[in-house]
């Protein structure tokens, strides 16, 4: 059996003839959007590939926020039939204006290092938790990411070894760590986000390799 195999815009991937193999009997395949917004730009991807373990496929949307300007927003299906995955029409969760209260320390860069001084940034919306990714780059282990930033409660599914897309890369994570945010002002905020709060942009799949 096979799945569409892409990674590109939406337009791209509509006209993608690349297959992936997989085993309906216990495998699925993937369909994930997702539109980064940032600095006043929308830009859509879409990933759509074959998951070997059903179990790991995480369907439904997911929201973060991992700077003042910047927002992820994902919505994932899973299907189990002959290239499924190709041609989906789905949404991504809207874009918010609206703050909730709630607060995260956010950084998208290569390393903790880079993160030591992040600022902390606004949820907004149903974000109620920090989250902290750091992963590798699948098809290059010395090319890493260290995300921080607020998320819905969808994202904190995600587990350390499953593939996480975002960007238009395909990352295996290393950490996770997903936290209850807090509100503004408060000393609990301080401690409960240092921690490297992250990123989910996307779609995990496990990887059982």
């Amino acid at each position: 059996d096979s799945c569409s195999n892409c990674m590109s815009s939406p337009k791209n991937c509509s006209l993608s003839v690349d297959l992936c193999s997989v085993n309906f009997s216990t495998g699925s395949c993937i369909f994930t959007l997702e539109t980064v917004s940032s600095g006043g730009q929308d830009i859509e991807t879409v990933y759509a590939t074959c998951v070997e373990n059903r179990n790991t496929c995480l369907a439904g949307p997911i929201s973060l926020t991992v700077g003042p300007d910047k927002q992820v927003r994902t919505n994932s299906t899973c299907c189990e039939s002959k290239n499924c995955n190709q041609n989906i029409s789905m949404a991504v969760p809207p874009k918010s204006s609206a703050k909730n209260g709630l607060q995260c320390a956010a950084c998208d860069a290569p390393s903790a290092d880079q993160c030591k001084n992040n600022e902390h940034i606004p949820c907004m919306d149903s974000e109620d938790r920090c989250i902290d990714f750091a992963g590798t780059l699948a098809n290059n282990t010395n090319t890493t990411l260290v995300l921080k930033g607020c998320a819905t409660q969808s994202a904190c599914k995600l587990q350390v070894n499953e593939h996480f897309y975002y960007s238009r890369q395909t990352y295996t994570l290393t950490k996770v760590s997903c936290l209850q945010a807090t509100s503004k002002g408060s000393n609990a905020a301080v401690h409960a986000l240092a921690f490297f709060p992250t990123l989910a942009g996307l779609l995990l799949v496990k990887q059982l390799s």
